[in-house]
C-alpha cells in the first residue's frame, strides 16, 4: 500500500500479457548501474523482485519505483540502446527526471487488480513491455506504446485515483 512518501510494503510489478511474471532485476540482490530488468516466476523473499512506489510529483501519476534491498537505485531507461531503450536500473540521485514512470490506465478484464500501462513521463509514447513470455525476457520501453497490447500491461501499482 503506497504511503505519504512511498509504498510502506513492497509492490510486485506483475506483467499481465499471459505470462504472470514479475518484473526482476537481473542477478542477484547486489545492484550496479545499467543492471537490466528481466520478467520471472514469482519468488517468495526475493528481493530483487520488491520495488518500492514513491510520488515523484504531488497529486500526479508519476512516480519512482526504487529497488528491493537497496532503495537506491530506481527502474530508469538506458537510452544507449535503440529505438527500444532497455530498462534498467540506476542510482536514483544521479537519474531523478528519467526514472519518472507514468502509471496510465489500460484496461480492467474483470480480474482482482486493473491492469495498467507503465510509461516514461519524460519520454512519451514509451511504454513498458515484456519482449516475451519465459523466464528472462527482456523488458524494454518500446516506443510504440500502446494500452490495448497486453504485453504492455502490468499490475501490482497503485495510482493515485
Amino acid at each position: 500500500m503506497k504511503g505519504k512518501g512511498g509504498t510502506q510494503e513492497p509492490c510486485h510489478i506483475i506483467s499481465d500479457g499471459g505470462a504472470d511474471k514479475n518484473l526482476n532485476v537481473y542477478g542477484n540482490a547486489y545492484f550496479v548501474d545499467f543492471q537490466q530488468v528481466v520478467i520471472w516466476d514469482y519468488i517468495a523473499g526475493d528481493v530483487s523482485q520488491e520495488f518500492y512506489q514513491y510520488e515523484a510529483d504531488k497529486n500526479s501519476d508519476n512516480y519512482w519505483f526504487r529497488c528491493g534491498p537497496d532503495l537506491s537505485y530506481v527502474l530508469t531507461v538506458d537510452r544507449r540502446s535503440g529505438q527500444n531503450y532497455k530498462c534498467v536500473i540506476y542510482r536514483y540521485e544521479a537519474d531523478k527526471e528519467d526514472s519518472k514512470i507514468k502509471i496510465a490506465w489500460a484496461n480492467f478484464d474483470g480480474g482482482l487488480y486493473p491492469s495498467h500501462s507503465l510509461c516514461l513521463a519524460n519520454y512519451p509514447g514509451h511504454y513498458l513491455k515484456a519482449q516475451g513470455y519465459a523466464n528472462n525476457s527482456r523488458v524494454d520501453w518500446t516506443g510504440n506504446g500502446s494500452t490495448s497490447d497486453a504485453s504492455q500491461r502490468w499490475s501490482g501499482m497503485e495510482p493515485n485515483m
